[in-house]
C-alpha cells in the first residue's frame, strides 16, 4: 500500500492539498495522509473531495489538532495515535491503551509521554545538528 502525504494545507491552503492528493491518486497512491487539516469539518470536507482512504496524524508532532475517534470516524480510515511508539510512553502500555479505549481520544495522555528530544536522547540518537537531543 502506498500512502502519499501532503503538507500543502500547512504552507498553501485546503484547495492545494485536495489538488495534490488527487494527483497522488492518479499517480498510483492507495491512500492519502493530509497533514495539517485544521479541524473535524476540514477532515470531513477533505474526505468528500478526495475519494480514498485517509490517514490522520493524531500524534504530539502533528499539525492537526488532536481529535477524538468519534470526530474522525466520519472521514478518516486510519489514525496514528502514537501507539506504535511504546518506548516513549511514561506510563504502562496497559494504562495507555485502557485510557484510550475508555476516552476514545489521545489528548488525555499526550502530556504524559516523553518528548521526541527526550526519546532521542535516551536512545543516543543525534539530531540533524549532530548534537544529542535532550
Amino acid at each position: 500500500m502506498i500512502i502519499a502525504r501532503t503538507d500543502a494545507r500547512a504552507v498553501e491552503d485546503f484547495d492545494r492539498a485536495v489538488e495534490r492528493s488527487r494527483r497522488y491518486l492518479e499517480a498510483g497512491a492507495d491512500a492519502i495522509f493530509p497533514e495539517a487539516l485544521q479541524n473535524a469539518d476540514e477532515f470531513k470536507a477533505f474526505a468528500s473531495e478526495v475519494k480514498a482512504p485517509l490517514l490522520a496524524n493524531m500524534t504530539e508532532f502533528g499539525r492537526s489538532p488532536l481529535l477524538s475517534f468519534q470526530e474522525l470516524r466520519i472521514s478518516v480510515t486510519n489514525g496514528d495515535f502514537s501507539t506504535e511508539r511504546i518506548p516513549r510512553f511514561n506510563e504502562s502500555k496497559r494504562g495507555i491503551f485502557a485510557r484510550s479505549k475508555k476516552d476514545r481520544h489521545a489528548s488525555g495522555w499526550i502530556e504524559k509521554m516523553q518528548t521526541r528530544g527526550g526519546a532521542l536522547y535516551v536512545a543516543g540518537i543525534r539530531s540533524f545538528s549532530g548534537k544529542l537531543e535532550g
